[in-house]
């Protein structure tokens, strides 16, 4: 594992006591979240696990939708969760998606989870919701950025992009390759983040262009590891989708 992946891992711990307290402090209104269910899904015979689902403006039961999975910061926790649906993933260009926003079933959140629960979540999300077999979206920041890519590689062939914001390949358990190709995949961070996690960004796009994989390396200005509510966070997804 190199220098940069590994300081990356040390600042996620730091990471989660920021977002928490960002979440704290933010007090965001229940009108910004009038849309989201919250649910549980069986993921094994072990794990049942919470979720938030925002169903598509005008939503038929017996239409299938594409999915849209978000995976927030630091512990995934019910706070950071809600701080990350209004700062990652409320955006109008996602209206024709079910989204499917994880709940951490354990204090330490995605990144203790392994290559069982990542399969298990994928089979839970299309037993349970009216949804495509393929085309699907993942977005994460920090902790859930680098899940997402851990997600992906799962069945890359189901996945048609991958939005981090940031987040980095780590791990030897990711096995990057052909089959991704056709996986269109921006890396976003902040203009104040760190230096490890711009540097794990480079070290992520080269590893995903060896591999054929279409890639948007994007700077944004003015902001640190986490979006600042108000972030105009469809200027980010509006590139997104142009790849």
């Amino acid at each position: 594992m190199n220098s940069s992946i590994t300081k990356i891992l040390l600042f996620s711990l730091f990471t989660l006591s920021l977002i928490s307290l960002k979440a704290q402090k933010s007090k965001l209104p229940d009108s910004l979240f009038t849309n989201l269910v919250k649910t549980e899904f069986k993921i094994n015979d072990s794990i049942t696990q919470e979720f938030y689902i925002e169903y598509p403006k005008g939503y038929n039961e017996n239409k299938k939708y594409p999915v849209f999975i978000g995976l927030a910061g630091g512990n995934q926790s019910i706070p950071i969760v809600r701080y990350c649906y209004v700062a990652y993933f409320k955006s109008d260009l996602l209206d024709n998606y079910i989204k499917v926003i994880p709940i951490a079933y354990n204090k330490e959140g995605f990144l203790s989870y392994g290559k069982d629960y990542y399969t298990s979540l994928i089979q839970s999300i299309e037993k349970n919701i009216s949804c495509k077999s393929k085309n699907w979206l993942i977005a994460g920041t920090s902790n859930g950025g680098i899940s997402s890519f851990s997600l992906v590689s799962i069945n890359p062939s189901k996945f048609s992009g991958i939005a981090v914001m940031p987040g980095v390949i780590q791990g030897d358990n990711i096995s990057v390759n052909k089959k991704w190709s056709h996986i269109k995949v921006l890396l976003a961070y902040g203009e104040n983040d760190t230096e490890d996690w711009k540097n794990g960004i480079i070290e992520t796009d080269s590893i995903l262009k060896k591999n054929s994989v279409k890639t948007k390396v994007m700077m944004l200005p003015e902001q640190g590891h986490i979006l600042k509510l108000g972030y105009d966070i469809d200027s980010i997804y509006s590139i997104f989708f142009k790849l």
